[in-house]
């Protein structure tokens, strides 16, 4: 696992549809293997031959992509953090032996072991690619039926320790960006009509035990799976986040054409404290990077990728810089200390080497 925070190669500092608006695209599926009660209450000996049984399966040569098999009790605890930031592993997942992770070499696929469910697939992607990250996991979940038998009923589909997940077994979402709504005030509309639609919308979290969502970021994902086929779950996320993109996108050339001056000074604002500030930490940050990736979309900013911007949401999140500080590949200036100020100090140094050829262009 690439610890170092580098984004070539990884998934997220990748290009993707709408990306302008969507940043992230996840399908997860959740199976259990038969003959095997769920993990919350299975024995240690029934955990390690579940572990076995995967883990043996994916060492052959006719996997559909390559993986690192790890138990999550030899991950040392900066790396399992570091996971949890990605959103592969969920903070509470446990250290027990029987506890494993598959994750491929970009990080965008990844098959937990025995935490919720025996096997859970994840799959991220950029932008709105909803169909090309189910067509992977789609893929090492026909891979693993033809290895082991997955508990399933005729009338119910899958059977998986969340009630909710049952049925097709998978979960899809999307995280959007939706700064010019929030300035207009219609984003909390947008989140009661999604609600309204059947679909669940929460705020985005970016490190552990946080209670505060950071700002215009929400992540809007298909629930009832026990009562769609993993093609309607697909295609009702993606057509009801079409029409968030297109009210974002409305919204943005509304207060191009009406609030112009406005925005300049909001974006502005943002590209030079962004540019110039020594301590930032993950909210200012986060409100800062979407400002800029505003910036961006509206031609106000040149000097910089999308991409880049949007891979720092996971670069400078606490555990990734941590990572950094402790291998030594970042240097503080002397009078800063260690704990938080250095952490907030390699943020925003992280920040501003992406960001070096960044400028305002004024004609935008």
């Amino acid at each position: 696992m690439d610890n170092s925070g580098n984004p070539d190669g990884i998934w997220y500092s990748k290009d993707g549809p709408r990306s302008s608006v969507v940043l992230i695209s996840r399908v997860r599926m959740a199976r259990n293997i038969e003959g095997f009660v769920f993990p919350s209450r299975i024995k240690k000996t029934d955990g390690e031959k579940v572990q076995t049984l995967v883990f043996g399966a994916f060492a052959g040569s006719e996997v559909p992509y390559k993986m690192q098999a790890v138990k999550l009790s030899d991950l040392e605890s900066l790396s399992r953090l570091i996971l949890c930031e990605r959103g592969v592993l969920d903070t509470d997942c446990g250290l027990e032996s029987w506890k494993g992770l598959l994750f491929s070499d970009d990080g965008d696929l990844s098959v937990c072991v025995n935490m919720e469910d025996h096997v859970r697939v994840s799959v991220f992607s950029s932008g709105l690619s909803l169909g090309a990250a189910y067509e992977k996991a789609d893929a090492v979940d026909k891979f693993m039926q033809k290895k082991m038998e997955f508990s399933a009923k005729q009338r119910y589909g899958f059977l998986t320790s969340v009630i909710g997940d049952s049925g097709t077994g998978m979960k899809v979402s999307v995280l959007v960006s939706l700064p010019a709504l929030s300035v207009t005030g219609i984003s909390d509309r947008i989140v009661r009509d999604c609600i309204a639609s059947g679909f669940s919308v929460k705020g985005f979290y970016s490190s552990l035990g946080e209670k505060k969502s950071l700002g215009c970021l929400y992540q809007i994902s298909r629930s009832a799976a026990f009562a769609l086929n993993p093609a309607s779950q697909i295609s009702s996320l993606e057509s009801m986040t079409e029409k968030v993109v297109e009210m974002e996108l409305r919204a943005r050339q509304d207060i191009l054409k009406n609030r112009r001056t406005f925005i300049e000074d909001v974006v502005f604002r943002a590209i030079t404290t962004a540019k110039y500030a020594r301590f930032l930490d993950m909210h200012e940050s986060v409100d800062l990077l979407m400002k800029i990736k505003l910036a961006l979309n509206l031609g106000f900013v040149t000097g910089v990728e999308q991409p880049a911007v949007t891979a720092l949401l996971y670069r400078i999140r606490p555990a990734h810089i941590e990572f950094l500080l402790k291998d030594q590949r970042l240097k503080m200036e002397p009078d800063v200390g260690p704990g938080i100020d250095s952490i907030n100090r390699a943020r925003a140094m992280i920040i501003q080497e992406v960001l070096k050829n960044a400028d305002i262009d004024e004609r935008g």
